[in-house]
């Protein structure tokens, strides 16, 4: 579709309709055209995503979803661990460091999603900005790593339940397997509340101890002396670490991001259901902004309590049971004699656990049905459910959940351990490629004159944010594991654990390079006018309502929703002519064959929708009002007047149906189509379009 209106050898007349035909580009070279050899139709965000995955992901779900991943485990358990190694000060800073190459990451990912609104986040977005190489480096990373993110968080959701019953392990780990299955076979929308009421709890769990905390070190509870920032002065804001005087503390600092990074984890998942996110390009910029500044707070804030809480020579902090007793709150409520906070941190903490597992499983599915959409994967992976689920991603994922199981054996702790350090390594490679992303569209956009303006969102400080993030996750990377290296302390395990990703990326690299014989991108040959025409053109890209004062206020989920606003309608499914929703199952009188609807908007004057028919499918005979636009963005079809002769329609035609004509329009036996239609006044309904009338084509 190059949107051109113009006519090659006048207007074509169609009873009473008017067609615009498409036209070749006067000038192809200078919209350079992104093209795989794979199920897609040459568009960034394919036809593939439109029709077989459904928007059921609104603002405030993307935040949450990210919220609940990113504050977890590592927020209530392991902050312990970071103030015994680096001290509160020395955490302080690191997590304020790591928060801010947070920052950066989320940036950049927003501003690159706003204008690649795709499955598979930055996975798809290096395959369009940089190699398609690396793509598949780095897509095969991120499955790898959500395959063993999710036994992982099962193992330690165990030994969390394990805090109130000796009941067996495997018991256990078959029931979150099976709810976790349950949840990630679910409408996208399900996921999306599911996780939107664990992040609630998690964010309320976070201000209540934060809370809590200040008033047990303030002196507020009964018999309890002051504490101020005692424990700062006494063993001090620092811990010397493997080594002694500054260099020792410098090292318990650094030795702090490891756990930061872990911590941080899963911000960046965000933007991988974009497809099945609502007006992505302003709602995913929207929730990065909103994100980074709510998860930052919520660290900080904690790291600061803790510190003033709990002394860094606390042996407690070491405590290896994996479950509340570890954690630095449960330890100052303790000393303070309250009883029952070890049971409801241990609860919420159980939610995280399995709260981070479904959020391994949406990134891991989506990231392959990512793949597999540009050939990285098999097609059997594209696959979905008619409620928009790729099934056949969601259970080669479960069956690495079945690690889990090796708790029963093994230390669950211990085998959560080997996991993190997996996790934390791939996370930075994550953050990396997100960098080297945006750099590489500041660059495209630079060298082909275009300014950064022209981006659906951009930032000023991106230019030089993510070049500072790239050096900061590169340097992390390499010196994550660096104590093995230190005198007396080399850990076979704990090197693989903390290195083993880096070859294993640039193994798959080399390989894909190797085999297909890509090549970098040259700048010039980014499709960046093709992906601005498409955002431009994208009917559901509408700037959103600015919040209010107060409404930025809001540390939960941003923006109240008010009911005079209008809103996006649900997607709407109508399979073989019946409604796939609670709601309604009975015949609709509209449509012949599966069609997919997705309102964007309707009142009494205009009805304004994308339109999706499967090969044959089709309309009733109908008329409007005062007559109806249509444009088709995808795909072949036909259009026929009452007495006519059927027409045939191709992508990026324009179609005008004065006011009163009856007709009917749908897609071919052999191809779908999707148009994009606006109709004014009211539209009357008719009889179904038979299939001897439907067949009247074959001789147009």
């Amino acid at each position: 579709m190059t949107g051109y209106l113009e006519a090659q050898g006048g207007t074509d007349k169609l009873g009473g309709k008017q067609v615009v035909h498409d036209v070749e580009d006067p000038h192809p070279e200078s919209v350079p055209t992104f093209r795989a050899a794979s199920p897609d139709d040459g568009q960034i965000v394919t036809q593939l995503e439109r029709q077989s995955l459904i928007r059921g992901l609104s603002q405030r779900h993307v935040q949450m979803i990210a919220i609940a991943g990113a504050i977890g485990t590592g927020l209530f358990l392991g902050l312990g661990g970071s103030i015994a190694t680096g001290g509160p000060l020395g955490a302080l800073l690191g997590y304020m460091f790591v928060g801010t190459i947070v920052c950066s990451i989320q940036f950049a990912l927003g501003e690159v999603s706003a204008l690649l609104p795709v499955t598979g986040s930055f996975v798809r977005h290096a395959e369009v900005l940089i190699d398609p190489a690396l793509s598949f480096a780095i897509g095969w990373n991120i499955v790898y790593g959500c395959f063993l993110s999710v036994p992982s968080e099962i193992s330690a959701a165990v030994v969390l339940i394990q805090y109130w019953t000796d009941i067996n392990a495997a018991v256990w780990v078959t029931i979150l397997i099976v709810v976790s299955v349950v949840v990630a076979i679910s409408f996208i929308g399900v996921y999306g509340e599911v996780e939107f009421i664990f992040a609630i709890l998690k964010i309320l769990l976070v201000i209540f101890v934060v809370i809590l905390g200040l008033v047990i070190d303030l002196g507020g509870i009964p018999g309890k002396p002051r504490l101020g920032f005692h424990y700062w002065k006494n063993p001090g804001p620092f811990v010397e670490y493997i080594a002694t005087g500054n260099l020792g503390r410098f090292l318990g600092f650094w030795a702090v991001m490891t756990n930061a990074v872990y911590s941080f984890a899963g911000v960046e998942s965000l933007a991988m259901a974009a497809a099945e996110t609502k007006n992505p390009r302003h709602n995913i910029p929207k929730a990065c902004k909103r994100v980074f500044a709510r998860v930052t707070i919520f660290y900080l804030a904690a790291v600061l309590v803790v510190g003033m809480l709990v002394s860094s020579s606390d042996e407690r902090l070491g405590d290896e049971s994996g479950t509340a007793a570890q954690s630095p709150f449960v330890i100052a409520a303790g000393d303070a004699g309250i009883k029952a906070i070890p049971s409801i941190v241990n609860a919420v903490c159980l939610t995280s656990a399995w709260s981070a597992s479904n959020q391994s499983i949406l990134a891991g599915t989506r990231t392959l049905y990512g793949l597999a959409i540009k050939g990285h994967a098999p097609k059997i992976f594209l696959r979905t459910t008619t409620w928009g689920v790729p099934y056949m991603c969601v259970l080669l994922q479960v069956a690495f959940s079945f690690l889990a199981y090796m708790c029963v054996s093994n230390s669950a702790l211990t085998v959560f351990w080997w996991f993190v350090d997996l996790t934390a390594a791939g996370t930075l490679v994550s953050w990396i490629c997100i960098s080297l992303n945006h750099i590489r569209l500041m660059q495209a956009l630079n060298k082909q004159g275009i300014s950064p303006n022209a981006l659906p969102w951009h930032n000023r400080i991106t230019r030089y944010s993510s070049w500072y993030a790239l050096v900061s996750c590169v340097i992390i990377l390499l010196t994550g594991g660096f104590a093995v290296f230190t005198k007396g302390n080399w850990d076979p395990a704990s090197f693989v654990s903390s290195y083993l990703d880096i070859p294993l990326v640039l193994l798959a690299y080399g390989g894909y390079k190797l085999i297909r014989r890509t090549k970098i991108i040259s700048l010039d040959q980014v499709p960046l006018r093709q992906a601005l025409d498409e955002a431009e053109n994208d009917p559901e890209n509408v700037p959103l309502k600015k919040d209010s004062f107060l409404s930025k206020l809001n540390i939960l989920w941003g923006t109240p929703h008010n009911p005079n606003t209008p809103t996006m309608p649900e997607s709407t499914i109508i399979k073989n002519g019946h409604k796939q929703d609670a709601n309604c199952a009975k015949p609709t009188e509209t449509f012949t064959g599966d069609v997919f609807l997705d309102p964007i908007h309707f009142d009494a004057d205009a009805a304004i929708a994308n339109v999706t028919f499967t090969p044959c499918a089709r309309t009733h005979w109908h008329t409007h009002e005062k007559g109806q636009m249509i444009k088709v963005i995808a795909g072949n079809g036909w259009i026929c007047d009452r007495g006519g002769v059927p027409q045939r329609l191709k992508t990026g035609d324009v179609v005008w149906a004065p006011a009163g004509i009856t007709h009917w329009h749908g897609a071919d036996e052999g191809s779908i189509m999707t148009h994009f239609v606006v109709g004014l006044g009211q539209t009357v309904w008719l009889e179904a379009v038979s299939d001897g009338e439907y067949g009247q084509k074959g001789s147009a």
